[in-house]
Parts: structure tokens; C-alpha cells; sequence
């Protein structure tokens, strides 16, 4: 840099000019010629917005990232940055574009695959969220940025499985889960996903371990507790039910609500207790408004009819009503 150039630069940095400005200014001044003007903006404006998101400034952001596509439009990270701020912002919409354009230039970017996989399963166009997904799958370079392909890999097929289960292909949905757990051993949320996929899809014992699998690995959670003690209360498989089991399980949750309450007395009635079935239930009913009973409503009033004449509840159709 020449001796004019550092002494026009002193007096600037004895002003109130952050010194990041200064470092950006003695960066363009000394990049190599091959890298054009509009690169060097276009970089330069990225990492602008991305320090004014940081600091809370969503506008001033879009405005650099805007400008930065502007100056450069084949400059991926622009459209990275951009299209993580419209998620941010929920426009959907305008992400999935961001995202489409950045395919035009990398197309087998993993991350970008996965974003736009993400905007299409919130706007709940399943099917182009699968496609993505797939070729997410399908990638098998290009995941350096992460450092951890088989996390990014795990997690399309986890959002993959949810999408099954959305569309009742409960099957397909154990099968991704189960592919999500081989890059993901110790996870214990996809024990009870495939769980819940296997029991919906009446592979009662496979639903069975993974619910104590999950268990085992340190999950306490309502939707476990209770899922797991309703299928050992109301399976129609007769080898899975067990009653005390479910009774212990409904007794470790954490709050108290109808739906314990109605797990609880199917757990009573598979014991032979079905006075004290009876009575829980019929606690339940109170709040019920005799004049407007739901679906479920029905049924919870069908089962203190089975109750009162001696019979368990069985639940061939498995999980929580609707």
C-alpha cells in the first residue's frame, strides 16, 4: 500500500470510524485484482447485514442482502443470508424463492435442500417437501458447511417421517424414522416417534420397545407417559396389555388433565377395577356439555358404558382420540 493511501487512512481512524470499517477498507485496497468490484461489495454487504442481524436490525439487513444480490446476483450467500431472514420473518413465500434461485446456482447444496424442504412442509405442500427432502437424502457431497452430514441427514428424515404420519403412512414413517435412528442412536425422541408410527400401524410389541427405549434413555415426558399407558391399557393384542404397568406409567405425570384421567381408568378397568374406572371417568363428564358432545366426548361416554357392564376398553385403532 502505498504511503499516501496509510496517511490518508490515520486521520479517518482517529475520528469516530469503527476500526471493522477500517479493516474493510485496507481488505478491498489490498485484494488481489482478480477478484472484481462488485465480489468485494457483494461480500462486504452480506457480512453488514448478517452483524445488523445479529444486533437486532432485520431491516438493515434485508436492505444489505438485497443490495448485495443486486451488485452480484449469482452471489450465493447472499441468497443464503436473505432467505434465512424471510424464515426468520415467516415469508414463507419470498424464502422458497431465495431458495429455488440459489438451486439454480448450487444445486446440490444440502442446506439449502433442507431450508426449502422446511418452507414447503410449514406451508404444508407436502409433497414438494418430500421431493426435497429426497434430495437431501441423495446429496452426498457438499455438507462440509454443516461439519456434520450425518446430523443434517438424520434430521430429513425425521421431518420426512412427520410428513408420513400426517398423511396416516404410518409405515413409511417407521421406516425413515428407523434410518434416522441409525445416524442418530442416542435420540431419544425418535424412539417414541417410531413407537407412536409402529403402534398406529399395529406393530404393537416393535411400538412397545421403543416406547421403553425412549424411557430407558431418559425421557419422562407427557406424550411418552401417556401414549405408552394407554397402548399397555387398551391393545387389542392381549400379550401387551398389562394394566399395573400402565397405572405406574399414568402415575409418573407430571400434570393431571382429562386425558390422564381417561388413561387412568382404562388402566383400572384392565385391572378388574371398574368402579374406580367409573367414578374417574364420570368426573370427567361434568365438564362435558350435554348438549354439544364431540367425538371424543362420545366415546369417553361409551367407555363408562362398557365399564358399568364389566368390559375393558380396546383400542383397535391406537392412540388418542381426536
Amino acid at each position: 500500500m502505498s504511503t499516501c493511501l496509510k496517511e490518508t487512512l490515520i486521520p479517518i481512524a482517529k475520528s469516530n470510524v469503527t476500526l471493522a470499517l477500517i479493516s474493510t477498507v485496507l481488505l478491498l485496497l489490498s485484494a488481489p485484482s482478480a477478484v472484481g468490484d462488485d465480489d468485494l461489495v457483494a461480500r462486504y454487504l452480506v457480512d453488514r447485514g448478517n452483524k445488523k442481524l445479529k444486533a437486532g436490525n432485520a431491516d438493515g439487513a434485508l436492505e444489505d442482502y438485497t443490495k448485495a444480490i443486486n451488485s452480484r446476483p449469482d452471489y450465493i450467500e447472499a441468497y443464503r443470508s436473505r432467505s434465512r431472514l424471510f424464515q426468520l420473518q415467516n415469508q414463507t413465500d419470498k424464502a422458497i424463492e431465495d431458495h429455488r434461485r440459489l438451486l439454480e446456482l448450487t444445486p446440490r447444496d444440502a442446506i439449502a435442500l433442507f431450508s426449502l424442504a422446511q418452507c414447503y412442509q410449514r406451508l404444508k405442500e407436502f409433497d414438494q417437501a418430500l421431493d426435497a427432502y429426497a434430495r437431501v437424502v441423495a446429496v452426498t457431497n457438499d455438507f462440509s458447511r454443516t461439519g456434520n452430514k450425518e446430523r443434517l441427514r438424520a434430521n430429513a428424515y425425521f421431518c420426512r417421517a412427520q410428513i408420513w404420519d400426517s398423511k396416516s403412512k404410518h409405515a413409511e414413517a417407521a421406516t425413515d424414522y428407523t434410518e434416522a435412528l441409525k445416524l442418530t442412536p442416542a435420540n431419544p425422541q425418535l424412539h417414541l416417534r417410531r413407537g407412536q408410527a409402529y403402534a398406529n400401524s399395529q406393530q404393537y410389541a416393535k411400538a412397545l420397545a421403543d416406547f421403553a427405549e425412549a424411557h430407558k434413555r431418559g425421557t419422562k415426558s407427557y406424550s411418552l407417559l401417556t401414549n405408552w399407558a394407554w397402548m399397555l391399557a387398551t391393545c387389542p393384542d392381549d400379550r401387551c396389555r398389562d394394566g399395573k404397568r400402565a397405572l405406574e406409567l399414568i402415575r409418573q405425570c407430571s400434570r393431571t388433565d382429562n386425558w390422564t384421567l381417561d388413561v387412568t381408568a382404562a388402566a383400572y378397568a384392565e385391572l378388574g377395577r371398574f368402579d374406580e374406572a367409573i367414578g374417574i371417568l364420570t368426573k370427567v363428564t361434568e365438564e362435558f356439555d350435554k348438549q354439544k358432545l364431540g367425538a371424543h366426548e362420545k366415546k369417553v361416554l361409551a367407555r363408562i358404558e362398557l365399564y358399568k357392564a364389566g368390559k375393558g376398553y380396546r383400542d383397535a385403532q391406537y392412540g388418542k382420540d381426536d
